[in-house]
């Protein structure tokens, strides 16, 4: 389906901002990346001066809980402080 992928870049990045908002987080310390999520993340700790990373935590199924999540993987190999901020249910 031609133009889904930039339609749908386009959503996550404005839902993104909305949650930004939000929260009033000022824009130079939001970093919407694209890619694969730990590749992604562990890249940007890695190439910038980062003193902490806040990620959500969340309950997985058996499958992911066997493979680990993104947040599982970042705080296995820290390059920085790690808040994990556990999901409400």
């Amino acid at each position: 389906m031609p133009g889904f992928d930039t339609s749908l870049r386009t959503a996550q990045r404005a839902a993104f901002n909305r949650l930004g908002d939000h929260y009033q987080i000022d824009l130079e310390r939001r970093h919407f990346l694209e890619g694969p999520a730990v590749k992604a993340i562990t890249h940007y700790i890695a190439t910038h001066r980062v003193d902490v990373i806040v990620m959500g935590n969340h309950r997985h199924d058996a499958l992911q809980a066997f493979l680990g999540g993104t947040t599982a993987h970042v705080l296995e190999h820290p390059l920085c402080n790690v808040l994990a901020i556990k999901a409400v249910r």
